[in-house]
């Protein structure tokens, strides 16, 4: 039995009434996973990285909650379910998910009910870059905004790729926010002087450099981005956000 399942069945094999106390109530069941995974090694959000982020997204959407947020490597729903709190008070505001493993995908969505927010957190299983481009007519055709946060936390090597389909399909827009983990101890230097570069730089990289999340989905290196490094204990992120469109 994988650590995953373990921790879906530890917190599902509860006494009713214990379980009962945690549901419909999101930082609860934050607190069993963080728990479990504390004692079992299981390799969710740092406490320290995702109190990072959270004191980002309070300062970055004070006044205009997101109405789109947007997470690839969901894992068991652990960073959803924290995360999801920042969203706008609105029905159409959702959260999305990918996850590439179809048993974690499965566990995350059963955490997500629990805590009581299917209705604001989708769970997408398979490889992001294959439901991207349904993700991109869906936004477009409920919210008609690109997501403003997206928090990449899936394999280190889909960084650029994944980016670079996020453009393409316009889930990159003036405002949006990218929150990259794992940018430190070893890191993703790549990824870190893609997003810092210059626009001239990105153009001859998304020339040179064939896409590996899709052909047909170079990027746009006329992109404005401001990027910048936090560096914690054990691990970094890296904070990038669009500020324009290069002109001409």
């Amino acid at each position: 039995m994988s650590r995953e399942q373990a921790l879906a069945d530890h917190i599902f094999g509860l006494p009713q009434h214990q379980l009962e106390a945690v549901r419909g109530h999101p930082a609860k069941v934050c607190e069993l996973i963080e728990q479990f995974s504390a004692q079992h090694l299981l390799t969710i959000t740092s406490p320290q990285r995702a109190a990072a982020v959270v004191v980002h997204l309070k300062a970055q959407y004070k006044k205009n909650p997101p109405k789109v947020m947007l997470e690839l490597g969901g894992y068991i729903g652990y960073s959803a379910i924290l995360f999801s709190h920042q969203l706008a008070p609105d029905s159409y505001a959702q959260y999305y998910s990918f996850e590439s493993n179809k048993e974690h995908a499965k566990i995350a969505r059963q955490l997500v009910d629990l805590a009581g927010l299917t209705n604001r957190i989708e769970i997408v299983d398979g490889k992001a870059s294959n439901s991207l481009q349904s993700l991109g007519n869906k936004v477009a055709r409920l919210s008609y905004v690109a997501p403003a946060f997206v928090y990449l936390d899936h394999g280190k090597e889909l960084f650029i790729p994944d980016l670079r389909v996020l453009e393409t399909l316009n889930l990159i827009a003036p405002g949006t926010v990218v929150v990259a983990a794992n940018s430190y101890a070893g890191g993703v230097p790549e990824y870190v002087r893609y997003v810092r570069g210059t626009p001239a730089e990105r153009r001859e990289y998304n020339y040179d450099v064939r896409n590996v999340s899709g052909k047909i989905m170079p990027g746009r290196w006329n992109m404005l981005y401001e990027s910048k490094g936090i560096e914690l204990d054990d691990e970094g992120l890296e904070i990038t956000r669009c500020i324009d469109y290069l002109n001409g």
